[in-house]
């Protein structure tokens, strides 16, 4: 083979290394896999258009707690806590399924809400008490 074409095929494969590197990820969120037993889990619901979670005031204790979120409903819901930047926590669900992630929190009053459009407005948020 000559060497300009063993150059070129060199060069090819190596351009195809250098993409497969640099690819992004597959998207979704940041937060991080549960480490133990489920400490909160919050059910998505949404009857007739009226959007809410299972309970209006959650508890969980200071520290790493461990959410799931089951989507109950018949629409894609998801889970955020005001203060806590959503690259680092965020589970997202579509109908009948069930994620869970771990978020850190400090002793005090959070909300939690769902981020897709009209969702919070109508209704989609609670109160979560860390003490």
């Amino acid at each position: 083979m000559p060497h300009q074409k063993r150059a070129a095929i060199a060069a090819v494969a190596a351009f195809g290394l250098l993409l497969g590197a640099c690819g992004g990820s597959s998207g979704g969120s940041a937060s991080q896999p549960t480490t133990g037993a489920i400490d909160l889990t919050v059910k998505a619901l949404d009857p007739g258009g009226k959007y809410s979670y299972d309970q209006k005031e959650y508890a969980a204790k200071a520290g790493t707690i461990n959410v799931a979120l089951v989507d109950a409903g018949k629409e894609n819901h998801d889970l955020l806590v005001q203060g806590v930047d959503k690259k680092k926590f965020k589970l997202a669900v579509v109908p009948n399924e069930t994620k869970a992630a771990a978020v850190e929190l400090a002793a005090g009053t959070y909300t939690i809400y769902c981020d897709i459009a009209g969702h919070r407005q109508a209704g989609m948020e609670a109160k979560l008490v860390v003490s």
